[in-house]
């Protein structure tokens, strides 16, 4: 974003609060610090294949939208990577327009 409050929340040195899935019975690990220590942890730290986590996001708190998107190609031949970004783009601007 531009805006310069929004940008100085989203980066700032306040603590985050992030899960860790630790098991599939929904167990659960926290890990508090700044956003620059998780993403060195995630990046650098931790196994690809365990990157289960999650932002806690407190009320009243600046976050991002986030889209977490998949499709299996095997079970849908007929869709392409471009298609599905069109379709996302329409549907954001659908949402936008919605509340505005």
């Amino acid at each position: 974003t531009d805006h310069p409050d929004l940008q100085d929340a989203l980066w700032c040195m306040e603590p985050r609060i992030f899960s860790i899935e630790k098991s599939k019975t929904g167990k659960r690990k926290y890990m508090v610090g700044h956003l620059g220590r998780f993403l060195d942890y995630y990046w650098r730290k931790s196994d690809p294949n365990q990157r289960h986590i999650y932002e806690l996001i407190r009320e009243k708190t600046p976050c991002r939208l986030f889209f977490d998107l998949e499709f299996s190609k095997e079970a849908n031949p007929s869709i392409n990577d471009e298609e599905c970004q069109e379709l996302m783009d329409e549907f954001m601007t659908e949402l936008i327009n919605e509340f505005e």
